[in-house]
């Protein structure tokens, strides 16, 4: 495929981002130490709700999609 970059990490992935998308349910993404990633901006938008019972401290978080 071209134009996509594959990283080994969510630390990797998430290096200097502006927002964090979830677009999928996987419980990986829950387990994820939304401290420790190095993102330019604090800001979850979680179209699955997965963190919605426990958003990660320090981010904005918004959760939008199925409840």
């Amino acid at each position: 495929m071209k134009n996509i970059e594959f990283c080994s990490s969510a630390q990797e992935a998430a290096r200097g981002v502006k927002a964090i998308v979830i677009l999928t349910e996987w419980a990986e993404f829950k387990k994820i130490n939304y401290a420790k990633l190095d993102v330019s901006q604090r800001l979850i938008m979680d179209f699955r709700n997965i963190l919605r019972r426990n958003p990660p401290k320090g981010y904005e978080y918004i959760c939008l999609g199925k409840r």
